[in-house]
């Protein structure tokens, strides 16, 4: 047997022998000590039920009735058509004399188509505005309207005449006829006036093709 063996057995031993002594111990010292009768005594317990809490009213939330806005509709204007005026054709108010001067307000062709060798009316409507009665001489000529110049004009000093014009706007007609060797085409047409004492022009206008001349 070797040296360790003998120390485990050794040890084995003794744990052997302190078991025993311990109980052996234990006995002695409270073998002898007497057995206490533990009485359990059942008590009766009498259960309070425990009050059920009442149901406590939850606190009804008041709810806050907020005003709905209405929404603001806004309304365009109506708008009101405008109405606009019949357009009323006023007819040229009369021009007012001027003091001291004689015009041409108006003047017009009788007819805008002619025959060769025919006649044909020449209007004026003569503004007057010297205050007292003068003497106008109406004149007219014509030319072709394809001549730039009126150096070729025609005119017809048979039918010139001297009008008396009386004060404010009177209206006067004289006459032109065209000679019988004037060509078929358009014509422009001059009005003039002038002072029958003195000669003095007082007004010339004139209008392209204003009249037509046929065979």
């Amino acid at each position: 047997m070797s040296f360790s063996r003998a120390i485990f057995a050794f040890a084995l031993v003794m744990l052997v022998v302190g078991f025993f002594t311990s109980r052996m111990v234990a006995d002695y010292l409270f073998g002898n000590a007497p057995a206490q009768a533990i009485s359990v005594v059942a008590e009766t317990s009498t259960r309070t039920p425990t009050p059920t809490p009442a149901p406590t009213a939850s606190p009804t939330a008041r709810t806050r009735t907020l005003p709905t806005a209405s929404p603001t509709i806004r309304v365009p204007p109506t708008r009101t058509p405008t109405v606009r005026p019949t357009a009323t054709i006023v007819p040229s108010p009369t021009p007012t004399p001027t003091t001291g001067v004689v015009t041409l307000a108006r003047y017009w062709v009788g007819s805008q188509a002619v025959r060769r060798g025919r006649a044909v009316a020449i209007g004026y409507v003569i503004s007057n505005g010297t205050g007292h009665t003068v003497r106008i001489f109406l004149g007219a000529s014509v030319k072709l309207s394809r001549f730039a110049s009126w150096s070729a004009s025609l005119s017809d000093t048979a039918d010139d005449v001297v009008a008396v014009v009386p004060p404010g706007v009177s209206t006067h007609v004289r006459y032109f006829a065209f000679p019988a060797r004037a060509r078929s085409g358009s014509y422009d047409v001059a009005w003039g006036l002038r002072n029958a004492a003195s000669g003095v022009r007082e007004a010339l206008v004139t209008a392209v093709g204003a009249i037509v001349v046929t065979r």
